[in-house]
């Protein structure tokens, strides 16, 4: 049995890794945080990729298993941060996330929570902010806004029994 778990503690020679970090939505309250997975495929093979995410429970184990991709996430400088990735605003380029990143704003939450006075050096600060708000807004409207229902079987009976509009063009010829 120790024969069979030996390898799982040892790099794999055979085996290529890369952690990377992606938006994960909670289920609890509709944010979305940024959480670390790892990529793994077999070297020289093009169509052998998993990739899963990384826990506490197997965190450790899959360090040892894969030490050059951790330490190239690790000298790669990105954290993983807790909150709507700032990326998520489609009115942020990728320029903008390199300045907001400058001054330690790195999620949408971040944005939403800034202060005039950060502000006024960005173009269009004001409206960035405002924009930010109103997404986070939005997934708290989303994620509290009850299903409607059919009050009726009535009303369920006209939606099924409407007829389908003719659509523009000339018919199909009919099969003979």
């Amino acid at each position: 049995m120790e024969e069979e778990n030996s390898h799982q503690n040892r790099p794999d020679p055979n085996l290529a890794g890369r952690f990377y970090l992606h938006p994960v939505k909670c289920a609890e309250d509709g944010s979305v945080r940024e959480e670390l997975f790892i990529e793994v495929r077999a070297k020289g093979m093009t169509n052998s990729t998993k990739s899963w995410r990384i826990h506490e429970g197997n965190k450790k184990q899959i360090i040892i298993r894969f030490p050059r991709a951790w330490a190239e996430f690790n000298q790669s400088g990105v954290v993983p941060v807790d909150g709507t990735p700032i990326k998520m605003l489609p009115m942020v380029t990728e320029y903008l996330a390199d300045e907001f990143r400058k001054l330690d704003v790195l999620t949408v939450e971040d944005l939403a929570q800034l202060p005039d006075s950060a502000l006024i050096n960005f173009r269009d600060g004001f409206r960035l902010r405002n924009a930010a708000r109103g997404y986070l807004k939005a997934i708290k409207d989303f994620n509290n806004e009850p299903v409607p229902a059919i009050q009726n079987s009535e009303e369920s009976e006209e939606l099924i029994d409407e007829p389908l509009k003719k659509k523009r063009g000339r018919p199909f010829k009919a099969a003979e």
